[in-house]
């Protein structure tokens, strides 16, 4: 049986065995692959204590529209209150209940887009320092640290498109918890 499996998976075996030679290559040269990666892993578990946090705070607390005012006046720096009151207006026609579960869908929505984003930049920083290594590794142009060019090109060139894909993603993700929810209500 484990020869006619091997017989059939042969191909599939000595492509990881390439994938597995191919990465420990560049992690030789790249180990700060190995602590970037871990970075963005305690990243991600932050991003979801957040998110799970927060939610429990909503479920416990019965806000109202003026103290949600009062939150986003908190966010400005100049002390004005218009963002605030603004806020206050658009949701004083919902009462604590319903304004309890707007909140937790906003926060859902926002927590799938932080994860989302995260997860994107990782992916993005360490296929650029990769990719990097891959086509400079044999000449005089390669980086001292591929991870760091990777950041910048990230940051300077690719943050807005990663933050709008995330927000497709985040949509996507939001609408189908929302249709479960009602699905098994």
């Amino acid at each position: 049986v484990y020869a006619a499996a091997y017989a059939a998976l042969c191909r599939r075996i000595s492509i990881t065995v390439g994938v597995v030679k191919g990465a420990t290559a560049v992690i030789s040269e790249s180990p700060q692959l190995l602590l970037f990666s871990f970075v963005m892993l305690l990243v991600s578990l932050a991003t979801l204590l957040y998110s799970v946090v927060v939610p429990i705070f909503l479920l416990t607390a019965r806000p109202t529209p003026a103290e949600v005012g009062l939150v986003a006046n908190g966010w400005l720096a100049d002390g004005s209150s218009e963002v605030g009151d603004t806020v206050a207006a658009l949701l004083s026609p919902l009462p604590p209940d319903r304004l309890r579960t707007f909140l937790l869908v906003y926060h859902v929505a926002a927590s799938f887009w932080a994860a989302q984003f995260v997860g994107a930049f990782g992916w993005t920083a360490t296929s650029g320092a990769v990719s990097h290594w891959f086509f400079f590794r044999h000449t005089s142009e390669r980086e001292a640290m591929p991870l760091l060019g990777a950041l910048y090109r990230a940051v300077r060139f690719h943050l807005g498109s990663l933050a709008f894909g995330a927000l497709l993603v985040a949509i996507v993700q939001t609408a189908r918890v929302v249709l479960e929810f009602v699905d098994q209500q």
